[in-house]
């Protein structure tokens, strides 16, 4: 875990990096994206509650299990790393409409229409789904999905002893976040359907509006969100959290990423497994954050890097997973030898 939470830290440090490129008071944007911050996570408090206090009775209780307090030092790291993952991964998304202007909603909204037979799978959910109750929409979408996409890596630390799978499901995890959610973000700038008309003008999405307002999405604590987003995007300031990027969906990809860990541990976890990433995949759709499409490249991108770290000879993927902290020890050893040679 010590490589994880290195890893993170570059990761980190990279997204300052960009910040610093651009923006020209970095001290400021930094103390407004605090401040912000702050006001947007009062508002959802009650939900900060929710993973907050679970956690901590959480880690209480490991610590009375002896086993576990031998694990301490990795499960810091673990928590620390995706703390500091998350910090880096909110900058840099927030940092997308400033990097590549968005561009691709008309091309994935066309797409989406496309695969589905001239429909628009919001609308075929809004019109075919058993009615989905606000409440556990927030629930699943902005809640439940929290557990996983933080605290993965501490629950390989804490449930799992097969050191090969850990380490490929880790790389898998930390992978998803820079590759899928910023670097093909990137490629694929959008900002998802329920923002499209906000964005480009006109009537494209004015009926999903409609259909979130009938169905009591846009009242909940999901409709509160959109609004506190867009906001953010338009007033161009940064708060962690926030940031708006529809293609590809990284809730669909933790969701795979846990439907697929589910599946590799007991053949009795698949079917829950399956349906914890098409539940998010509805949801994601459902609720207007993204096209389907977005759900399906994510779905398929996790899927062959999963293939692809299983394919990978053990002992090379064990230098990869360890490579930036054999990097950051051997720095004394270089030092040393250049000396010599001197």
């Amino acid at each position: 875990m010590r490589n994880f939470f290195v890893f993170s830290v570059i990761y980190l440090l990279a997204a300052v990096g960009i910040l610093t490129m651009l923006h020209d008071d970095l001290p400021q944007v930094v103390t407004a994206a605090v401040v912000s911050t702050s006001a947007m996570m009062s508002a959802f408090a009650s939900l900060g509650r929710a993973v907050v206090i679970p956690l901590i009775i959480v880690l209480l209780a490991m610590l009375a299990v002896p086993a576990l307090r031998r694990h301490l030092s990795e499960i810091g790291l673990a928590l620390l790393g995706s703390i500091v993952l998350q910090v880096a991964f909110s900058l840099i998304k927030t940092s997308i409409p400033l990097l590549v202007p968005f561009y691709a909603d008309t091309s994935l909204a066309a797409l989406d229409t496309w695969m589905h037979a001239g429909n628009d799978p919001w609308a075929m959910l809004h019109d075919s789904s058993v009615a989905v109750s606000p409440l556990w929409a927030e629930r699943i979408y902005t809640l439940y999905w929290v557990y996983p996409a933080l605290l993965f890596p501490l629950f390989l630390v804490v449930a799992d002893q097969n050191e090969a799978r850990r380490r490929r499901y880790l790389l898998l995890y930390a992978a998803s976040w820079v590759v899928i959610g910023n670097l093909v973000a990137l490629a694929g700038s959008s900002v998802g359907p329920v923002y499209y008309d906000a964005l480009l003008g006109g009537d494209r999405f004015a009926a999903l509006s409609g259909a979130l307002d009938s169905s009591g999405i846009a009242d909940s604590r999901i409709g509160a969100l959109q609004s506190l987003l867009w906001q953010a995007r338009q007033t161009g300031g940064i708060q962690l959290g926030t940031g708006i990027s529809a293609f590809p969906s990284m809730h669909v990809a933790i969701a795979a990423i846990v439907g697929l860990y589910m599946a590799e541990r007991s053949r009795w976890l698949i079917l829950p497994g399956l349906v914890c990433v098409l539940s998010v995949l509805h949801l994601s759709v459902f609720t207007g954050y993204h096209y389907a499409v977005d759900g399906y490249a994510s779905v398929l991108l996790i899927g062959l890097g999963a293939w692809a770290l299983r394919r990978y000879p053990q002992q090379k993927l064990a230098q990869l997973a360890s490579a930036p902290f054999r990097l950051s020890g051997a720095a004394p050893e270089l030092r040393a030898a250049s000396q010599r040679r001197d």
